[in-house]
């Protein structure tokens, strides 16, 4: 029923939520009301802190995508858990990971007040934001019909109403020029989409499954575990090897930090 499909989809959506998005927003508080006092070192810090943002939260929704059916059946496709209930869920996954980044973003621009002691705005953006969540919630029930598909859809949306509401304000902060870094977003939103369509294509010759196959709810789904963890785990490990090399083809060096992580380094003599 609805309210399970919304409830197994935003349990793996507050997964990167809270590893990454509020990992970097509790770690960056500190340092921001250290800054508290000097706006210029403030803004500074904050639009790196963006960038950091942008480079992880924003591949992270386009594999979410990508690769959450395959993924939510072998958490979900077993027993009375049907091919359709994956789906539902699967719609439900979309919505909500679409909201990774601006509930993301939200957490880090609320800091910037609290670092400066200012909690009414931050206040305002929640209040309104759950108005905007009733308001949507409404529309698309009664108007588009759109059914459980609702509540995930008016969450992000007004998630991102929350983040455009705190970046006006702090656009207006005396000495704030342009806030969010345009040209790296649409960089790092170029290389989500290229990673995107390169995990659609090896789908479709692969896994026998396009990236745009949520379209098609007839598209049957392997209830075999064996068959289930080896489409999951194939698709994984191309959009790992697509992720490495779009960032190094668009020169992202931020992203290409979490690939280091992994690789051994070499001791200092």
């Amino acid at each position: 029923e609805g309210p399970c499909y919304l409830w197994y989809a935003i349990r793996i959506q507050q997964l990167p939520l809270a590893l990454i998005g509020i990992t970097l927003a509790t770690v960056s508080f500190p340092l921001m009301a250290e800054k508290g006092n000097d706006l210029k070192e403030l803004f500074s810090f904050l639009t790196a802190s963006l960038k950091k943002k942008i480079a992880y939260l924003i591949p992270m929704t386009f594999l979410m995508i990508a690769l959450g059916l395959s993924g939510l059946n072998v958490l979900y496709g077993h027993g009375a858990f049907s091919s359709e209930d994956v789906w539902e869920t699967f719609y439900c996954f979309i919505a909500y990971s679409l909201g990774l980044f601006p509930m993301s973003l939200s957490l880090l621009l609320a800091n910037f007040f609290y670092s400066q002691g200012d909690y009414k705005i931050p206040s305002k953006a929640a209040v309104l934001s759950v108005f905007c969540n009733v308001a949507l919630n409404a529309l698309f029930i009664f108007h588009f019909q759109f059914g459980t598909l609702s509540v995930a859809l008016a969450t992000s949306l007004s998630s991102i109403f929350n983040c455009l509401y705190l970046c006006f304000y702090i656009q207006k902060q005396e000495g704030c020029k342009a806030l969010f870094p345009w040209k790296y977003f649409l960089k790092i939103l170029l290389l989500g989409l290229s990673v995107f369509l390169a995990i659609g294509v090896f789908q479709e010759f692969f896994t026998l499954r396009g990236a745009f196959s949520f379209i098609n709810t007839h598209d049957s789904l392997s209830r075999f575990t064996w068959t289930q963890l080896k489409v999951f785990f194939m698709e994984g490990i191309a959009a790992v090897l697509f992720l490495a090399l779009g960032s190094y083809l668009f020169k992202c060096s931020e992203v290409l930090e979490i690939f280091s992580l992994f690789l051994p380094r070499r001791k200092k003599r």
